[in-house]
């Protein structure tokens, strides 16, 4: 199932999906074509689709739990409950730079990217293959752009 997905039902009587005209899908350090074959099997399973959102967040750095004995577990692991996250996250970061909170790296993202599929009208269903301009748009992340200048 995908993480977005927009559904049209009846107004009155029985509550049926009619029409599943968008779905999108973000992923972290996921295999980009894993993530295309899973937008494919559920734009197969609701052929009617138009429109398509793939979001790519790559990792500078692997995330890795913290540690038995490291200070964030001291400190987090004594809290009944999870925080706010006004009280968990107290400052801005720049983008791309890690999210370091009680010593430990929580995610350094190094880029995103979106791929935005739309339905053609010559086309029978939504085709994620198709990379011509009037179906398919890429792009990155701005602070991706803007380091590569």
């Amino acid at each position: 199932m995908p993480d977005i997905c927009i559904t049209v039902t009846p107004a009155e009587g029985p509550t049926k999906i009619v029409l599943v005209p968008f779905i999108g899908e973000c992923v972290c350090s996921e295999d980009k074509a894993h993530a295309i074959n899973k937008l494919k099997n559920t734009i197969a399973a609701h052929p009617h689709v138009k429109m398509a959102v793939l979001g790519l967040i790559h990792e500078a750095q692997p995330y890795r739990s913290p540690d038995e004995n490291s200070v964030v577990l001291q400190t987090l692991g004594k809290c009944d409950e999870a925080l706010p996250l006004n009280e968990f996250i107290t400052k801005c970061f720049p983008p791309c730079t890690p999210i370091r909170i009680t010593h430990h790296n929580w995610c350094h993202i190094s880029s995103v990217e979106l791929f935005v599929w739309v339905w053609g009208d010559d086309k029978p269903i939504l085709d994620l293959d198709n990379k011509a301009a009037e179906h398919m748009a890429h792009g990155v992340s701005f602070y991706t752009i803007k380091q590569s200048i």
